[in-house]
């Protein structure tokens, strides 16, 4: 990879604080803040700005306010209240927070008013805003909520990830007209390398889903300093450490990655084509409330048995699967059917575990168990997301110790 000496570039000067504080927000005492912050299990970590506690108190440009209006967004959560004046004001910040708690929208607001504060120039073309992800679901994801928020006031941004042909996405980054940029890893390495993207307009950089890429071998290592991230285990927070200055830390809840509390557990003893039944059972009651089921599997072959089992079941459940070998193109039908309630049952791998809001999930069911807690959590998390209530249920095997990688649950569907 190309080696970049920032202390001897020549950068353009930028614009990173345009946070304006509203004036009940510096009405408030430091009690009264410390007095939030502890009702709603915050620790900071750092200097952090006091929180605000609406929409209002935000002060967001109209084309945003727009946008949340649209959405039915009430009040902004937990992890938002306190991160957005923090990366408003330009400050590096570490997020942590449960998984479902809108941690998407909490960087990709500060990046668009990032963006449009910046002076117009024609030079150093390239995004001003990068957004790292570890899958390609999750960053066209990411992309549809860019374009969302930003895309009114004319902030261009493009998706670059595995699994299409490089030519089909090397005419956008070869011009270098667009504003954001979000990648995955392997992707972007290839594009710098390449020198087909230009990053030195770089200065506000998201790393999403940290904890993964570290896992991964993936290191920020040829880019201007991180700007914010989410969900971080002991690795993640040495790197953030090396390449963060003055950063504050904001953790909601513990400071571990840890589910969503709306999410009702639970588990069952059953073990091979014993968990066939107890499935079925499941999916036809929740088909009569009409809820979506999100189906976790630990191989790709037992997801295409699985699926193929429920098409030719008498039922004739409606579903779709989603695994690793699939194309491209699969997997966005199947995704995009079970977000449209089409298909409202999806059987997938880990690929479907991390970062993708798919709205309305009543259940998470771990018919594999997973092999570590991380996994668990993030499974389970796509339930009980943005003040829904949610349930999962994993089936284990009864010749199998899970203590070192499901919870325990306090109610169990039957005796574990």
């Amino acid at each position: 990879m190309p080696h970049i000496d920032w202390q001897q570039e020549k950068l353009t000067e930028f614009i990173k604080d345009f946070y304006e504080e509203h004036p009940r927000v510096t009405e408030r005492t430091e009690a009264e803040v410390e007095a939030w912050r502890k009702e709603r299990n915050i620790t900071i970590e750092g200097q952090a700005a006091k929180p605000i506690t609406s929409w209002v108190e935000a002060r967001l440009p109209d084309y945003i306010c727009d946008y949340i209006e649209a959405k039915h967004f009430v009040t902004p959560t937990t992890i938002q209240c306190q991160a957005l004046p923090i990366a408003c004001g330009g400050g590096d910040l570490v997020a942590i927070s449960e998984t479902g708690s809108g941690k998407t929208l909490a960087y990709a607001i500060p990046a668009c008013m990032h963006i449009n504060a910046q002076p117009t120039t024609e030079e150093s073309p390239g995004p001003i805003a990068l957004v790292v992800a570890p899958t390609r679901e999750l960053a066209m994801q990411i992309l549809e909520e860019f374009k969302a928020v930003g895309g009114s006031t004319g902030i261009e941004s493009v998706a670059t990830y595995g699994g299409i042909s490089r030519t089909t996405q090397l005419p956008a980054m070869a011009r270098g007209a667009f504003d954001v940029l979000i990648a995955t890893p392997g992707r972007l390495i290839d594009y710098i390398c390449s020198e087909d993207v230009q990053l030195k307009r770089v200065t506000y950089l998201v790393i999403d889903e940290a904890d993964r890429m570290i896992n991964e071998g993936f290191e920020m290592s040829t880019l201007a300093p991180p700007k914010f991230s989410a969900t971080w285990p002991p690795e993640v927070r040495q790197l953030a450490d090396k390449y963060l200055k003055n950063a504050t830390r904001v953790t909601v809840g513990q400071d571990e990655i840890i589910a969503a509390k709306a999410v009702s557990e639970f588990c069952s003893r059953s073990a091979g084509s014993e968990k066939r039944t107890p499935l079925m059972e499941l999916l036809k009651e929740e088909g009569e409330k009409r809820g979506r089921v999100l189906v976790f599997v630990n191989t790709k072959h037992t997801c295409a048995d699985l699926t193929q089992l429920l098409w030719t079941d008498e039922a004739k459940w409606q579903v779709m699967s989603l695994q690793g070998d699939k194309r491209q193109e699969e997997r966005d039908l199947a995704l995009n059917e079970f977000r449209a309630g089409t298909m409202p049952i999806l059987v997938a791998t880990d690929l479907a575990q991390r970062g993708l809001d798919i709205p309305n999930v009543t259940l998470v069911v771990n018919f594999d168990a997973p092999n570590e807690i991380t996994s668990y959590v993030h499974r389970i998390g796509r339930t009980g997301r943005a003040g829904h209530e949610g349930r999962s249920i994993t089936f284990l095997s009864g010749s199998r110790d899970y203590s070192e990688h499901v919870p325990p649950v306090s109610t169990p569907l039957s005796p574990c």
